[in-house]
């Protein structure tokens, strides 16, 4: 086998350095600062891209932040208002009931009125129509009138006297 001819070794050796020479010269020289150059760059985008993931991940906490102490505000101004409106609805509603308590009342003063003077009138006419209930009543049991029988009566009386 001729690559293990000792008298080649020389030249062999000789083309081995050389051509590892060659290589590595040119891996170490132009490939490696190549491949530096792209590490370095990815390196620094991946920097560059958690950092700003960082910076989002606070302004992102911050506008939470914002958002909670604006939604709390929200809330207060919101239950302030519900307050007011009950408040008020509350007042229109006791004013309501006040005024149709004062109604009523003044209904009810004037039903008495009328009632107090509808009785006065019964009263007063009272004796005229117990008369004629009576007389009613003894014509019903007479079959005549009173008025004719006490007229009689009382000429019958006349002429005795």
């Amino acid at each position: 086998m001729p690559q293990f001819d000792v008298s080649s070794f020389s030249s062999q050796i000789f083309w081995l350095v050389v051509c590892f020479s060659i290589l590595y010269i040119f891996v170490s020289k132009y490939l490696l600062p190549k491949i530096r150059g792209i590490i370095d760059c990815r390196i620094g985008a991946i920097d560059r891209t958690i950092t700003e993931i960082c910076d989002l991940k606070k302004e992102i906490a911050k506008t939470n932040e914002d958002s909670s102490k604006i939604l709390k505000l929200n809330n207060k101004a919101v239950k302030d208002l519900i307050d007011q409106e009950q408040t008020k609805t509350e007042e229109e509603l006791k004013q309501k009931y006040n005024e149709m308590n004062e109604k009523i009342n003044t209904e009810i003063e004037e039903v008495k009125t009328l009632v107090l003077s509808k009785q006065k009138a019964v009263l007063s006419d009272l004796p005229e129509i117990t008369k004629e209930v009576f007389k009613m009543c003894v014509n019903k049991m007479m079959d005549t009138s009173f008025e004719t029988k006490l007229w009689d009566f009382v000429k019958d009386g006349v002429r005795k006297h």
